[in-house]
């Protein structure tokens, strides 16, 4: 059905004011960022990989994505430029369990059933598939006869589907000398 308003004078149709917008933003990002192109920030935004360091025991991690680290310390996000001093980011509204790699581990403790889906080999390591339930999410973890290698979360948030991948690797590695006082700026991020 198409419909027409009669405004006040000077109104501007929706597609129009739509494209104004979409012209000034892409202005506006062009003096922002003149060197990086939307396309390619939209897809790495979309297909996040960090590496980092997890201790669950103190509830405290540090990932770095290259461009972008964040962490956890003492209960509190923090968010930006590897290497910078510690500012807060904004609380994820996605959803307990959504974001956090930690979340992700503390859904397992949740868990109300498994169920074996069969053996996969990861980084080498022969492990064991397995579907959990905890609570109302859904989750993939392989394992191998000592540790939880990984965990995965494909969850909703609005109309798009998300997935979050923890991979745990290297575990017993000393975090105390890490400094926990900046974003992590640590080299060996996976290509």
């Amino acid at each position: 059905m198409r419909g027409h308003h009669a405004g006040g004078a000077g109104r501007r149709s929706p597609a129009l004011a739509g494209r104004l917008i979409r012209r000034a933003a892409r202005a506006a990002w062009a003096r922002v960022a003149p060197d990086t192109d939307i396309a390619s920030l939209r897809e790495a935004f979309a297909h996040q990989v960090a590496v980092g360091y997890l201790e669950p025991a103190r509830d405290r991690y540090l990932m770095n994505s290259g461009d972008y680290a964040e962490m956890r310390v003492d209960g509190t996000h923090f968010g930006g430029p590897p290497g910078a001093p510690l500012r807060r980011r904004p609380q994820s509204r996605a959803g307990a369990g959504a974001e956090e790699p930690l979340d992700l581990l503390r859904l397992l403790r949740a868990a109300t059933g498994a169920r074996f889906t069969g053996e996969e080999t990861l980084h080498g390591t022969a492990c064991r598939l397995a579907a959990v339930t905890a609570g109302s999410a859904e989750l993939a973890v392989w394992a191998d006869d000592e540790h939880i290698r990984r965990i995965q979360r494909v969850y909703f948030a609005g109309s798009t589907t998300k997935s979050l991948t923890l991979d745990l690797w290297d575990f017993g590695v000393p975090v105390g000398e890490l400094d926990w006082s900046r974003l992590p700026s640590f080299a060996g991020l996976p290509e």
